[in-house]
């Protein structure tokens, strides 16, 4: 039938993988036939087989030795059983090496090798899940923080206390057209044009002294003028020393508008009460002069 030829056909296939075509084929014909295999058979069985088990060896050699990595094979006993050039290589260099090594049953392992004086090298293994567990928390948490404060309309931005950003949000970098891969761990004078870094400079102070400090200044936003209430907030740890401060600017362009609308209306009301003043006294000064005269 058609099932059984397909059935022959990828039995032969499998073999032909492991002992080679020729071998294959004298296995399926025995089988076939209902006979043995003849001592002349094998033998040629376990040539072919032999060959094309250096063929594979030699292909798997070849594959490996052309990778960038350096690359070893351990079997489930423990042994050696594959390795390529570039990792002899790195052997012999006897450099110090580190990786991380992610286990199946979550657990995280850190692997350090240290050449010894005389040739070889000590490996240790350390696990680590707990601290990555942590790290991963800090970055969940970081990246929820940021979240948050990339969709507030005010700029923020914390410093240590020399003065390097360690977090700016994304309303900060738009106003100040920076970068925060590029900003992050620099000082904030040497970000800052020299003229808004010196203005700063004495809040600065104050805020690492420990005291929480308020300020406006004008900045220039996308092309417009903006007017921002600046609030420099200490940062205190455990031991009540300062680890740096928050920098918060909130937007007041609309109130100082009003302020500068109300005070240019009442100096112009001001001017015009003057004016109103001086000529009623003018008038008064004629009335008397023509009274005087009559």
């Amino acid at each position: 039938t058609r099932a059984s030829i397909d059935i022959i056909q990828f039995t032969e296939r499998f073999l032909a993988s492991v002992l080679g075509a020729s071998s294959a084929r004298i296995v399926v014909n025995s089988a076939l036939q209902g006979r043995g295999i003849g001592i002349s058979d094998v033998i040629s069985i376990v040539d072919e087989a032999s060959q094309v088990l250096e063929f594979n060896r030699a292909l798997l050699q070849a594959t490996i030795e052309n990778i960038n990595q350096g690359i070893s094979v351990v079997d489930q006993n423990l042994r050696l059983v594959v390795w390529n050039q570039r990792y002899l290589d790195n052997i012999r260099e006897g450099q110090p090496h580190r990786y991380v090594r992610y286990r199946q049953d979550g657990s995280v392992l850190e692997v350090q090798g240290n050449p010894m004086p005389g040739g070889g090298f000590v490996y240790t293994y350390q696990d680590i899940t707990q601290q990555k567990r942590i790290e991963e928390a800090l970055i969940r948490s970081e990246n929820n923080i940021r979240i948050y404060t990339d969709n507030v309309p005010a700029l923020i931005a914390y410093f240590d206390k020399e003065c390097r950003y360690l977090f700016t949000n994304r309303a900060y970098e738009q106003a100040f057209n920076i970068d925060r891969n590029a900003v992050i761990g620099r000082r904030f004078e040497d970000v800052l044009p020299v003229k808004q870094a010196e203005e700063r400079a004495p809040w600065v102070a104050r805020a690492l002294n420990g005291e929480r400090v308020s300020f406006e200044v004008s900045l220039r936003v996308n092309e417009a003028m903006r007017y921002m209430l600046v609030t420099y907030t200490p940062h205190f740890g455990d031991s009540q020393a300062i680890l740096g401060f928050f920098a918060l600017y909130q937007d007041i362009t609309e109130r100082r508008q009003a302020e500068i609308a109300l005070k240019e209306t009442n100096e112009t009301l001001e001017e015009r009460v003057r004016e109103r003043t001086q000529a009623l006294s003018e008038a008064n000064a004629a009335l008397r002069q023509e009274n005087r005269v009559r």
